[in-house]
């Protein structure tokens, strides 16, 4: 009677008494209203930021027979991905039965299982890709648009890993279809959140911080938790993008503290490692290093190829920026030996560059362009992603300036739409000050108008400054 009326008296969003609802339905041996029971609830909870509750009242209840595990794996699967956990949820959906299930359960488990590989790394490009496609057609036939907005926002990460800016702008298309003709509040947020991560991808920085600043604001009014931390994240890089540091900050603390709140552990230290690209920026190297070591701490990081990676790259880079090059060797051996794993070419060459860096101020230059060179042919007819873009150009520069000399390096970047290319205003001024000391070292003439590196100590962006400074010390000793 209790299990019944807690059933019967929840609210639309009370995944709590549904929960509870199921805990009695098994007390009282009525394993078909606690399954019932449990996946309304669990699949609540997972949205509003609950998972590990999910994740429990699951477990209970996929215990009571041996025909209630198999059909609430797919409910399993989306718990474990929302807390990062993703070989388990993997495994949960490796073990599931492909017979006798809904179409909202297949399409359930087919979305869990892209959401695995593809955040987790756990997977090549071509088996990640053939998994979005079932994962696309079956949330499409189970009618949910609700999942099937989920899944979209997965295809648009997918697509910009690729790099493919015209598949991602056709998505942002669908996404905007979607949000016009949506009947449900959820649904019109969340396609806002893919549109403005697209927007991000496609280099409209300015344009995709108005639509994370609006989707913060609906997804927290929705409760939808499980898509707030990525909105909060995307705010943090479209104001750090920007030069709106405070605010940048300011978005990645509130990420990370979603993220944590929820049991993620990849997003938080995610949002960690971003918190510290900006204070390394500004030459705050101890706060920097304390949120990159934070983001280390984490053990999904270990086991995820491509956040390693990343994270171990930020230390090695501001390692380099401390001067402390043998220290910064050993992040980058550790970011190699997990690179292979990630299998992303453009993770690839952001190792590359970095360790051209560190050759470069080991005065070892001979050692360093062979990387560049490498990293450019592997960048031709790609769009590069923002990730590093900074490094590239700025080493692009240093490699055609030693190669053919400094007119030659000054004509390449007459009609070098640099604002296109390098959306972090942070790292158009780095480049832009580097180039201009090439020219002021050889006596030319500047070209532009800005003095970047004034406009460096105006922003007190201390950390790129003494970057820079770095790499002139070395050249001055070469």
């Amino acid at each position: 009677r209790l299990a019944n009326w807690l059933s019967a008296a929840a609210g639309k969003e009370d995944f709590q008494r549904q929960l509870e609802a199921s805990h009695h339905f098994a007390k009282a041996g009525m394993v078909y209203d606690a399954v019932e029971a449990v996946c309304v609830g669990a699949d609540l909870a997972v949205t509003r930021g609950a998972p590990k509750e999910a994740e429990r009242a699951l477990q209970v209840v996929s215990s009571l027979s041996e025909r209630t595990g198999p059909r609430l794996r797919p409910h399993l699967a989306r718990a474990l991905a929302a807390e990062g956990r993703f070989k388990e949820a993997l495994r949960c959906i490796e073990a599931w039965s492909t017979t006798n299930h809904t179409p909202y359960e297949a399409a359930l488990a087919a979305a869990a299982r892209v959401e695995a590989l593809h955040r987790g790394r756990l997977a090549d490009d071509t088996t990640i890709r053939g998994a979005l496609r079932s994962a696309l057609t079956l949330t499409d036939a189970s009618g949910d648009p609700i999942l099937a907005m989920r899944v979209l926002q997965i295809s648009a990460e997918v697509l910009s890993d690729t790099g493919c800016t015209r598949a991602v702008k056709s998505l942002m298309a669908k996404a905007g279809e979607m949000q016009y003709s949506a009947g449900q509040p959820e649904v019109r947020s969340l396609a806002e959140l893919t549109q403005a991560y697209c927007l991000l991808v496609a280099g409209a920085v300015e344009e995709a911080a108005l639509r994370f600043n609006r989707a913060t604001k609906t997804l927290k009014n929705l409760s939808l938790e499980l898509e707030l931390r990525q909105a909060l994240n995307g705010l943090g890089i479209t104001s750090y993008f920007m030069g709106a540091f405070q605010e940048s900050i300011a978005a990645f603390r509130e990420a990370v503290e979603s993220a944590s709140a929820i049991g993620d552990s990849v997003a938080a230290a995610t949002s960690w490692s971003n918190l510290g690209a900006v204070y390394e920026d500004l030459g705050q190297s101890s706060t920097a290093q304390q949120c990159y070591e934070k983001a280390l701490e984490h053990e999904a990081v270990a086991s995820n190829p491509r956040r390693a990676v990343e994270v171990n790259l930020n230390l090695a880079s501001l390692m380099m920026v401390d001067g402390e090059l043998d220290e910064a060797e050993r992040y980058l051996d550790v970011a190699k030996r997990h690179v292979k794993k990630a299998a992303l070419w453009w993770l690839a060459n952001n190792l590359r560059l970095c360790e051209a860096d560190l050759y470069l101020l080991r005065s070892n230059p001979k050692c360093a362009w062979p990387l560049v060179e490498e990293a450019q042919a592997n960048t031709k007819g790609r769009v590069y992603l923002l990730s590093d873009m900074t490094r590239f150009e700025r080493l692009a520069r240093h490699h055609l300036w030693v190669m053919r000399g400094v007119r030659k390096m000054q004509q390449s970047t007459v009609t070098d739409n640099l604002a296109q290319r390098c959306v972090k205003l942070s790292g158009r001024l780095e480049i832009l000050a580097f180039e201009q000391w090439i020219v002021a070292t050889e006596g030319g003439k500047q070209e532009n108008q800005i003095d970047a590196l004034s406009e460096l100590r105006t922003r007190n962006l201390d950390g790129v400054i003494k970057r820079i400074s770095r790499i002139q010390e070395a050249v001055r000793s070469q």
